[in-house]
């Protein structure tokens, strides 16, 4: 059934529909993993991140991935160091850049140039592996511990051994240099439960700290005015202080967490002290905290994060004050905090783990109402964010929002396991989650004005107070909750406010309100599908309408009446409420036993009539809703449940994706038998079974139509995207059947996640289609994720690639226009050196004919091939291989051959890699060539001896045998 006439449509009003397939996608983005728990590093806004043999340099503020440096075995430790003392010229330091330190497993150390990426030396230092690398506050010299127990300190200008101490009896874990420049005091720590310090002028160990329960994992460096501290934190969660000149502990203070990571911090430090450090920020699997370095007890500040490393962001050394804290965590998350107030800045993911489901999120730059502003005489509180954004599920507890453009994400806390699916509605303002731990999660954007603290944390990034919180929570199932969908259709209501009467300043009138109604366009209903087998329908509407009436009254107070005590306990209490979302349960209207196995897709059709669902169990059922009206007591209710449709079969295995088309009555199927089926919905029947997935298809979507401007009609994209188990994204006609295109680059891994949206094109407003005459005004984006944890962004060039295609034909039809004319004005030389060019062997063969039927034909012929470069003499060589096969062409083949073979050496054609192949199909032909020619000069000697006798009418035997002389 190829007939795209069979295809129920729902274009019911005559109009005139244009078909335009997608057919070439760009990958522009890629969010790929770059750090996998091993060592890192930093340096001013960067941070250096070991994964497996190699070292990402990533810029903190854009996220981007600056460079790659690789030393081809495991890293053990790095460290990066900027001088700030002048070098003698000619030594690793003379540029006055940045120079990276990159321990590894064969206990060699490679030394890198970060801003051009070369490797400035490679060196083995010690006999077992190198485990900790610090560079003194000078950058004159470099300590380094190794597995071996020993401590080596070197002369970072040539890496010349200036100390050696080897008084620890295991292998020594920490080294690090007093932060003071005039201090040349190095501190070791050691699995034989010691820390060591050494002075290296006096060239010795100069105190012994003892007593440690289990090995110290990190230090820091305190300046007091009794003297310099040094805190030491062991495995068992204790944190020591011990004197610097006296080598006496001072205090011990059980923690009670497993300590990964100490820190110093000073907000305001004297101006004449060198990091003071009267805080310790104090790194666990359980979180950050503050401490006072004075008595070690806790501050009130904490952020709660399961830890591997703290570092400071644009550390002022000689201070000792930095920007914000980054803490890199055990789920790849790097996580910026204010150093203040432990209050998280920014996220960035480091590896996001395996991507379960994903879908775009609609920009929607005005969520808060325009009549709303308009009655409180006020500018949108938010800047709109041209950044595309994407709600991501993967293998974690939390949903994560995902910046496209910045990679940084935000983080919606609530489930208790992991996050199964999401959807989100068509305006981009509410987020349907489903989740293992049995429950639906309804999250909606706040608008609720920002405090202080808030706005001096959102300039740092403005893109994080893209805020969300939860709503409500749907409770049901009894197993875990594997799909879920919003209705598509947005149903309107108001919501009553009261607002001040503003005079023509813009000023509130006391004691003088008037209510307004501010529209709002919402979904009505969400479906989950569970592990239980149910399908569940979800009062959403009514959960929305209670958020948006306590979010309208509350913007309204907080803009008029002013941060009062009543107003900042009412906004409190309101807070709590969002937060305890447990009270906000949306009503289940209907709950039904759909399947005989795991539910793993529901989905909702464009009109809201039909939901289908897909099972393990093979099947895919569709549903309508029906309501019944009862009287109990007097009082009457409607109830809604769930009417079968259909039962669609014809998929051997289970279905894991399921699709409406966004313009006819069409519904697309994704399965575990790898094949795609495309129903029709007007008699339920299968129309299409694609094929050409090697493995299970894991989701399939009908690419949403584009917006358009067109004289007398629209248009219309009747294609579907998918995504298997093999890695692979295709594109199919619905039409025809076959698989348009096929992504280039992909995933390594099986891809779950599929979405597509149609954005705002940023073509020029007079700019159109000249093959279509439409103005296309919005670009067709596909997002995919994969279980090898990345997430890809593809564009639709199909417009441009057409156009590039037609730019390209017509510059061809110039040029052989050009290379026409100059063979027919004689400007042969000109000709034979654009058909190299344009890469035209007809015409260079008609060039050549020319060239030799002038007088001077051979010698210029002769001087043009010698001006070959090699790419063009290869290509010629191949040409002439060509030729030699047809005995029309082969004249000139060969001579043009015999020019080549001329005019270079035999020790020049053998460096071209075509030249072999090319004259390997040469001999066959040419010795073919040879015998045929032989043939016709035996025959021209026949052919006289045979007329002659023939002229006199000899009728005896004729003698030819032509090496005999005549009678």
């Amino acid at each position: 059934m190829n007939d795209r006439s069979e295809i129920p449509s729902q274009q019911e009003n005559g109009e005139i529909i244009s078909e335009t397939l997608k057919t070439k996608f760009r990958q522009t983005v890629s969010l790929s993993p770059f750090y996998d728990n091993g060592p890192v590093a930093q340096w001013e806004n960067y941070i250096y991140l070991a994964e497996d043999t190699h070292v990402n340099m990533i810029d903190l503020e854009t996220g981007a991935l600056v460079r790659t440096f690789e030393v081809n075995t495991l890293i053990t430790t790095l460290t990066a160091f900027k001088e700030v003392s002048k070098p003698k010229k000619g030594t690793i330091r003379d540029t006055g850049s940045v120079i990276l330190v990159v321990a590894s497993v064969d206990s060699s150390v490679t030394i890198f140039n970060v801003d051009t990426g070369e490797t400035i030396k490679k060196r083995k230092l010690h006999s077992q592996p190198v485990l900790s690398l610090s560079f003194h506050p000078t950058g004159a010299f470099l300590a380094t511990s190794s597995a071996d127990c020993s401590i080596l300190v070197w002369d970072i200008t040539d890496l010349q051994l200036t100390h050696s101490f080897k008084n620890h009896t295991e292998i020594v874990s920490l080294v690090r240099f007093h932060p003071d420049p005039s201090k040349f005091i190095l501190v070791s720590c050691s699995n034989d439960r010691t820390v060591r310090v050494f002075d290296l002028l006096e060239r010795k160990c100069i105190h012994l700290f003892e007593g440690f329960q289990s090995p110290v994992v990190s230090l820091e460096f305190h300046q007091t005015k009794g003297g310099s501290i040094i805190s030491t934190a062991s495995n068992d969660g204790t944190i020591s202080q011990w004197s610097l000149s006296t080598g006496k502990l001072l205090r011990t203070q059980p923690f009670g967490h497993a300590i990964e990571a100490i820190m110093g911090y000073t907000p305001d430090p004297p101006a004449d002290v060198v990091c003071s450090n009267p805080f310790l920020f104090c790194g666990t699997p359980d979180g950050v905290f503050l401490l006072h370095t004075s008595d070690l007890k806790l501050t009130p500040q904490q952020y709660s994060a399961s830890v591997l490393h703290l570092l400071p962001l644009n550390l002022d050394r000689t201070t000792g004050q930095f920007e914000s804290l980054l803490v890199v965590t055990d789920d790849q998350t790097l996580i910026q905090l204010d150093p203040d107030t432990l209050a998280p800045r920014s996220f960035r993911s480091a590896n996001i783990g395996e991507v379960i489901s994903a879908k775009f999120i609609q920009s929607n730059p005005h969520f808060i109402p325009p009549s709303l502003l308009s009655a409180l005489n006020l500018t949108h509180p938010f800047t709109p964010s041209s950044s595309l954004s994407v709600a991501v599920a993967s293998n974690c507890n939390e949903l994560r929002l995902f910046s496209l453009s910045t990679q940084h994400f935000t983080p919606l806390f609530g489930h208790s396991n992991f996050v199964m699916s999401v959807d989100v509605s068509k305006d981009g303002n509410w987020i349907l989650t489903a989740s293992k731990d049995k429950t639906v999660r309804l999250w909606g954007r706040t608008w609720r004005r920002m405090s202080e603290e808030e706005e001096r944390l959102s300039s740092f990034d403005s893109a994080r107070w893209n805020r969300w919180q939860c709503i409500a929570i749907g409770k049901g199932h009894a197993q875990s909750v594997l799909s879920c969908s919003f209705s598509k259709k947005l149903f309107k209501f108001s919501v009553k406010a009261k607002v001040p009467v503003l005079s023509k300043k813009g000023k509130a009138k006391s004691g003088k309100k008037e209510e307004v109604e501010v529209p709002f366009l919402v979904p009505q209903f969400a479906i989950s599908g569970s592990e239980d087998r149910t399908i569940k329908k979800w009062d959403v509407f009514a959960a929305i309408r209670r958020a948006l009436q306590k979010q309208v009254k509350a913007f309204v107070n907080d803009h008029f009446d002013g941060p009062s005590p009543q107003n900042e306990a009412k906004n409190e209490d309101d807070g709590e409420e969002e937060q305890n979302a447990e009270e906000n349960e949306m009503v289940c209207l209907s709950t039904i036993v759909a399947h005989t196995k795991d539910v793993n897709v529901c989905a909702v059709s464009p009109n809201d009539a039909i939901v289908a669902t897909g099972s393990q169990d093979k099947d895919i059922k569709l549903w309508s809703f029906s309501s019944t009206q009862t009287s109990v007591f007097s009082v009457s209710t409607t109830s809604s449940f769930f009417a079968p449709i259909s039962t669609l079969k014809g998929h051997r295995r289970g279905i894991w994706a399921l699709s409406f088309s966004h313009i006819d009555r069409l519904l697309a199927s994704a399965s575990g038998d790898s094949t795609i089926r495309v129903w029709n919905l007007a008699d339920y029947s299968c129309l299409r079974v694609l094929e050409g997935h090697s493995g299970a298809v894991l989701n399939v979507a009908f690419l949403p139509p584009p917006v358009v401007e067109e004289k007398g009609g629209s248009e219309v994209c009747r294609e579907l995207v998918s995504s298997g188990g093999d890695g692979t994204v295709r594109v199919w006609s619905v039409g025809t059947g076959e698989c348009l295109s096929t992504f280039d680059e992909t995933h390594d891994d099986r891809i779950w996640s599929l979405d597509t949206i149609q954005v705002e094109s940023e073509r020029d407003e007079d700019e159109g289609d000249e093959l279509t005459e439409q103005r296309v005004k919005s670009q067709l984006k596909i997002v995919s994720g994969a279980a090898d944890g990345t997430i890809k962004l593809f564009d639709d060039v199909t417009a441009a690639f057409r156009m590039d295609q037609i730019r390209a034909k017509e510059e061809n039809m110039q040029q052989q226009q050009m290379l026409q004319n100059a063979i027919n004005q004689g400007k042969l030389d000109y000709a034979f050196n654009l058909s190299v060019e344009l890469g035209q062997p007809k015409k260079l063969y008609d060039s050549i004919d020319a060239i030799l039927k002038t007088s001077d034909g051979q010698p210029r012929l002769l001087s043009l091939t010698a001006a070959l470069q090699p790419p063009a003499l290869s290509l010629c060589l191949r040409w002439v291989s060509e030729w030699n096969t047809n005995t029309h062409y082969s004249s000139i083949a060969q001579f043009f051959l015999s020019t080549i073979l001329n005019c270079f050496p035999p020790s020049v054609l053998v460096t071209i890699p075509s030249a072999k192949v090319a004259i390997q199909s040469l001999i066959p032909y040419t010795e073919r060539h040879y015998q045929r020619i032989n043939r016709m000069m035996t025959e021209a000697q026949i052919y006289p001896v045979v007329a002659e006798k023939m002229k006199f009418g000899y009728s005896s035997p004729i003698n030819l045998d032509l090496d005999d002389e005549e009678d």
